[in-house]
């Protein structure tokens, strides 16, 4: 009994430091942020730490991650790496759970090991493990949710629907499952009896407690159960003219090919196998991915209905699949699992180790691709004037920063990892608003004048500006230069002011 406990602890361990080493990889290859929501979302779990409340946000975007994110950066601080740090080890810790859910419902050592490293080896299981958004973990927890509907242990069950508890309360893309798992759960419920029956109820009402807990605050809190929906909505609205209806039928599948294309080549050869053995493998082995596989299923077809009604996440349409993702990863590996336990050992070892190399290879190539796409995301200027602000500014003092306009028109966000790196949020006062659902105001850096009265307002006597004109501006205000960065011909990308 010990010998198994400790084989487990040993596989979990090492599913979990596998998914961290893995994400280093991505780390090196120059990976640091998907998006400027990012950014947000560690400044909106520093100000938590300073005030927390029970919806940290005000906005649609769901708590868990920042009660979490926010209650550990209070032990280890509030700096943009500790919040890294952070989500790395969340991501790993939902990734073990995930191998330990897959160990209870029977799948084997050896294919939980290889679909847990497949999954964290994926380009965007690597890079969102990197990122301080929430997707790695809940989708790990949701897949953890669907694997449990593959075994008839009661208890098992309730552990799935206090992992997908945790991803509804992180995504709304997990949402559907809840839903589905609770029904297949009251349904198993009716045909058992005793004890079981009572865990069975037990984790159907857990399943649905996370949306139902989440309205119903959105009802006492604002007046309207759906308050979140619309927010949505209304935002992705606000970005003018969508894509037309073709693009959005076809977005999420678009996405699942373009983005998580080993997936598929996975998904493919598993059919190929399956096919080819079925006869030989047992009925009910064949028929245990039947309800895991239709959630994931039932989570596509959700949010391809959402994208039609501006409901679903409004970019990166791969991140909301990584979950139904993560499902037919452990099933395609536990039915090839299935064929290579039929061979010899050296010929099962050769085709593994040609996998593994094939996987490397083109996991290399992806993460190329990706850093050339996001090639602004990391916001290195804006961070460094953020820890410009972490060395220079003191605590009692506040600081107003600058906003840009990119080309267009278009409003830009890189404030929010000036902020991040400054780690202080509530110290902070953006010039403006970049909500795209508020109408847009100009520069208060554009004239010395307005500068001083938005100093004055906002109880700033620092300011960071962003360009020669803005810092001229800002020098004409009567503020002496702090400190700059400067892109040689090109001018101030940065300066830090104070104003007497």
């Amino acid at each position: 009994m010990r010998s198994s406990r400790a084989r487990v602890l040993t596989l979990v361990a090492g599913v979990a430091l596998g998914r961290l080493a893995l994400a280093s990889a991505a780390w090196g290859f120059g990976f640091r942020a998907v998006s400027d929501d990012d950014f947000a979302r560690v400044t909106i779990a520093q100000r938590f730490v300073a005030a927390p409340h029970l919806d940290p946000t005000g906005t649609s975007w769901l708590p868990l991650p920042f009660w979490l994110l926010g209650g550990a950066m209070k032990l280890v601080g509030t700096s943009l790496a500790a919040a890294r740090g952070v989500s790395m080890a969340e991501a790993a810790l939902a990734t073990a759970w995930l191998a330990f859910v897959a160990l209870r419902a029977g799948l084997s050592r050896g294919r939980v090991l290889a679909a847990c490293l497949f999954a964290s080896a994926m380009p965007w299981g690597m890079q969102l493990t990197l990122a301080t958004v929430p997707e790695a973990p809940a989708a790990a927890l949701a897949a953890a949710a669907a694997i449990s509907l593959a075994s008839a242990s009661s208890p098992l069950r309730v552990l799935g629907a206090l992992s997908l508890l945790a991803s509804v309360l992180s995504r709304y893309d997990a949402w559907p499952l809840a839903f589905a798992f609770a029904a297949l759960s009251a349904r198993d419920a009716v045909r058992a009896r005793g004890r079981d029956r009572a865990l069975l109820a037990l984790a159907g009402a857990l399943a649905l407690a996370g949306p139902l807990a989440w309205s119903l605050w959105e009802w006492a809190k604002y007046g309207d159960p759906l308050r979140y929906f619309g927010l949505v909505r209304s935002y992705r609205r606000a970005l003018g003219q969508g894509p037309s209806l073709r693009e959005r039928v076809l977005g999420y599948p678009r996405g699942m090919f373009d983005e998580l294309r080993e997936v598929l080549f996975l998904g493919a050869g598993a059919l190929v196998t399956w096919i080819a053995t079925r006869r030989r493998l047992v009925a009910r082995a064949e028929l245990a991915w039947v309800r895991p596989l239709s959630l994931a299923a039932l989570q596509l077809l959700v949010l391809i209905a959402g994208d039609v009604r501006d409901g679903a996440p409004t970019h990166h349409p791969e991140r909301a699949l990584l979950g139904p993702a993560t499902v037919v990863v452990f099933a395609s590996i536990d039915a090839i699992g299935a064929r290579l336990s039929r061979l010899r050992r050296r010929t099962a070892a050769s085709l593994v180790a040609s996998l593994a190399l094939a996987m490397a290879i083109w996991v290399a190539q992806q993460l190329r691709h990706s850093l050339r796409f996001y090639a602004d995301v990391p916001r290195t200027r804006e961070i460094a004037a953020g820890e410009e602000l972490r060395a220079k500014v003191p605590r009692c003092e506040r600081v107003l920063v600058d906003t840009r306009d990119l080309s267009g028109g278009v409003r830009d966000y890189g404030y929010y990892a000036v902020m991040a790196a400054f780690g202080r949020p509530r110290s902070v006062e953006i010039d403006r608003d970049q909500d795209p659902r508020k109408p847009a105001r100009a520069s208060s850096f554009e004239a010395p004048s307005l500068l001083r009265r938005r100093a004055e307002v906002a109880g700033a006597r620092w300011l960071l500006a962003w360009g020669d004109r803005h810092r001229e501006a800002a020098l004409a205000a009567g503020a002496s230069l702090v400190a700059e960065e400067r892109a040689g011909q090109q001018g101030v990308r940065w300066a830090l002011l104070r104003l007497p």
